[in-house]
């Protein structure tokens, strides 16, 4: 705010300091990531088989690849078995269902079908 301080702030050693500064936190940063990745593989390998792997969530008629990632998050959560999404609800890799499952795409079986009546006739069975 000074003029002093203007000159201390654009002088070339701040400058190198700042630098060093940057470079310290992008590796913290990348130390921090790969420490996520790490526990989250080790977590998805300890996954234990879900408790209600016989359960079938069933979509039909939802337009919101949102509200479709909503619910991916509740049925791995709840551990059902898979999500069969009929007719014109999204599924994966729609970019709005994998952005609003938040990961959960990946551990839910998502199956598509044509026909929601011909999927319960044929689940009933």
């Amino acid at each position: 705010k000074t003029a002093k301080g203007l000159r201390d702030a654009l002088a070339p050693a701040r400058a190198a300091s700042v630098a060093v500064d940057v470079v310290g936190l992008a590796r913290q940063h990348l130390a921090e990531q790969a420490a996520w990745l790490r526990n989250r593989d080790r977590s998805l390998e300890e996954r234990p088989e879900p408790p209600h792997a016989d359960l079938v969530v069933v979509l039909d008629g939802l337009r919101s690849g949102e509200n479709v990632g909503s619910v991916l998050r509740t049925v791995e959560t709840a551990g059902a078995g898979r999500v069969i999404c009929c007719g014109t609800t999204p599924a994966p890799p729609s970019p709005s269902v994998l952005r609003a499952a938040m990961g959960c795409a990946d551990l839910v079986t998502v199956e598509r079908a044509p026909s929601t009546l011909e999927t319960v006739l044929e689940l009933r069975r």
